[in-house]
């Protein structure tokens, strides 16, 4: 089913950073696995394309995020709680190096969350028309 998702997503965008956009969205679904909490887990994926942008959003239905550790999670080694450590492991750097890609490719990334019911992250790209796909957006970098 992820790789299904990659490749629809990479296809609609037209991007030649398809092994970036994959590394996205293994972090995002990392994270929704390791902090999953229900004994029924629920990962969906949806798409939407307009003429100028691509919009994936990634929803689960896990323990959430408290608002107060909203705006840090795309900070490099953040934990919303220290506890995290010990038991799921990880270096926080995911979701740091999904902002990074994404906004590197002149898109954004967000994500809404309610403690108890889970979280949805969103992340934008750019349409385009050319073959082959960012060429004014894509760097060497390996994030």
């Amino acid at each position: 089913m992820g790789y299904f998702f990659i490749l629809l997503a990479a296809v609609a965008l037209h991007i030649t950073i398809r092994h970036k956009l994959k590394r996205v969205l293994l972090n995002v679904i990392g994270n929704a696995l390791k902090y999953m909490d229900k004994p029924n887990p629920l990962i969906r994926f949806s798409l939407q394309v307009d003429s100028e942008w691509v919009t994936v959003a990634v929803k689960d239905n896990g323990m959430g995020i408290d608002a107060e550790a909203l705006p840090h999670i795309f900070e490099r080694f953040y934990r919303a709680e220290p506890s995290r450590n010990l038991s799921t492991g990880g270096s926080g750097l995911g979701l740091a190096i999904a902002r990074q890609i994404i906004e590197g490719h002149g898109g954004s990334i967000w994500m809404e969350s309610e403690p108890g019911v889970g979280s949805s992250l969103f992340f934008t790209l750019k349409r385009t028309t050319e073959e082959g796909g960012f060429h004014s957006h894509d760097t060497d970098s390996d994030y």
